[in-house]
């Protein structure tokens, strides 16, 4: 930063908060993302950007604050939504409806999977088809009471897994 090289102190604080962040030190990252804030505005990547707010609000869920972690996430989803990176608005979109499921509301949790379920499948998305029909499961046997539609969403759920009995079996 002193020498005034922005793009090259954003990049090295990006890599030093992914570090953090991925060995479990989300104190250390989220101030390292702070420090890279005001650095990747000046770039005016707004990829980059997004992907900053979208990793404070993953720091925020795991500090337990939702709503924090909701501003963020919204933030960043519209972002990616202006420079149409559609997998990564999908991708916060699943994170939302989570937190709106466990925040009990239900109904838009619902519908917010329901929305991006076929669009994971289109994608061959798996582990978000995964978390999309187990949670829609999870709705259907527990607040609509609802059996035969939470045990198709279930089953789809482990469809994506697979028979993990059947693996090397020869």
């Amino acid at each position: 930063m002193a020498l005034g090289d922005t793009k090259n102190a954003f990049e090295s604080l990006w890599n030093i908060a992914t570090y953090e962040i991925t060995f479990g030190s989300i104190d250390t990252a989220y101030s390292v993302y702070e420090k890279a804030l005001p650095l990747v505005q000046q770039l005016n990547d707004t990829s980059a950007y997004a992907y900053v707010l979208s990793n404070m609000g993953l720091i925020w869920y795991k500090r337990g604050n939702s709503n924090m972690s909701l501003r963020y996430y919204c933030e960043a989803k519209n972002l990616f939504e202006t420079i149409g990176d559609d997998l990564n608005v999908l991708h916060l979109q699943s994170n939302i409806a989570a937190i709106y499921l466990e925040r009990d509301r239900y109904d838009e949790a619902r519908r917010i999977f329901w929305s991006i379920l076929p669009r994971f499948e289109a994608l061959g998305e798996n582990y978000y088809v995964f978390l999309a029909c187990k949670n829609l499961g999870i709705i259907y046997e527990n607040i609509i009471v609802n059996y035969d539609s939470a045990l198709f969403y279930f089953q789809r759920a482990m469809d994506c897994v697979g028979d993990p009995m059947s693996k090397d079996k020869d």
